[in-house]
């Protein structure tokens, strides 16, 4: 009986990583198909794993994962990939 108390209690738990889980894969199949530089997924995957796994609350934090998304995957230059996350981090007075 107490068991089944324990599992009653994960329950919400595990729904609520599957959402987590869910939002972060969707984050990822959003964004590859632009990213084509090592780098550039690196940053992508980070900032995925921050907005949605690690649930970042900060407004200026989430705001920086949210514009790194936004202007990086397009990046083909990888001399380009520094310039845009310093004007991410200034845009949002974040440094990561």
């Amino acid at each position: 009986m107490k068991r089944l108390q324990i599992l009653l209690l994960l329950l919400p738990f595990t729904a609520a990583a599957d959402d987590k889980d869910e939002l972060y894969h969707q984050c990822l199949l959003k964004n590859a198909p632009k990213a084509q530089l090592p780098q550039v997924w690196h940053k992508v995957k980070q900032s995925c794993h921050q907005l949605h796994r690690e649930l970042v609350l900060l407004p200026d934090k989430k705001a920086y994962h949210q514009c790194v998304l936004q202007h990086l995957p397009a990046v083909e230059l990888a001399e380009v990939v520094p310039d845009v996350l310093k004007a991410c981090a200034d845009d949002n007075d974040f440094r990561n």
